[in-house]
């Protein structure tokens, strides 16, 4: 195996090594085990590959073409998260604020990317009936509802080879992120309910 950069000039060394060919064979598929050290994201190489058995018989030349794509990675983790206790006092029509540390970190290289979330809200443990809506609310104090998905955080620029870790809460105040909206009197309890996270690359 001979390996060319895209200005023709060889990379040093030549990749040897034997083959096991079942005796008799006509076809088969093999592997070529080829250690890429040295070869740069996002360029192309030309890779010439030759045969040779025991008899010093030579194959023609197998002649390919390889593009090597730039590192990339995406991963969301999250936390459990809660909200604040609706009390006897809390007005309707008010935003619930969260508590705790809520942990929402998107891990990413090389690429852009945005993160939604959406959900039908908390709901009461002893009676489904009895829920409250999540809302999340933006730097503008605009207020969307997470019952469509709704786009929570976006990175736009390509960051570089090394790997980069968001902390979306980080960006919120108590007064924005997402909220729980105490829309109307409920019964008391505990309420849960969970959130669709929807992580993606975009161009």
């Amino acid at each position: 195996m001979e390996v060319y950069d895209q200005d023709g000039n060889k990379l040093p060394g030549v990749q040897k090594g034997d083959i096991q060919v079942d005796k008799g064979a006509k076809t088969g598929t093999y592997d070529i085990p080829y250690t890429l050290n040295g070869l740069e994201n996002d360029k192309t190489y030309t890779f010439k590959l030759k045969l040779s058995d025991s008899k010093d018989r030579i194959s023609n030349t197998l002649e390919y073409k390889v593009k090597i794509k730039p590192k990339k990675n995406l991963q969301l983790e999250v936390d459990n998260y809660r909200f604040q206790t609706i009390n006897a006092g809390s007005k309707i029509g008010e935003y619930v604020k969260r508590s705790g540390d809520w942990d929402i970190d998107v891990n990413s290289t090389g690429t852009k990317w945005k993160l939604s979330a959406q959900s039908t809200g908390l709901f009461n443990k002893e009676d489904n009936s009895y829920s409250e809506p999540l809302y999340f609310i933006d730097k503008d104090s605009n207020a969307k509802s997470l019952n469509d998905d709704t786009l929570i955080a976006q990175q736009d620029t390509v960051n570089s080879d090394e790997s980069q870790n968001t902390d979306i809460t980080d960006a919120w105040s108590e007064e924005d992120g997402i909220l729980l909206k105490n829309v109307f009197p409920n019964l008391a309890g505990d309420y849960t309910g969970e959130i669709k996270w929807t992580l993606s690359e975009t161009l």
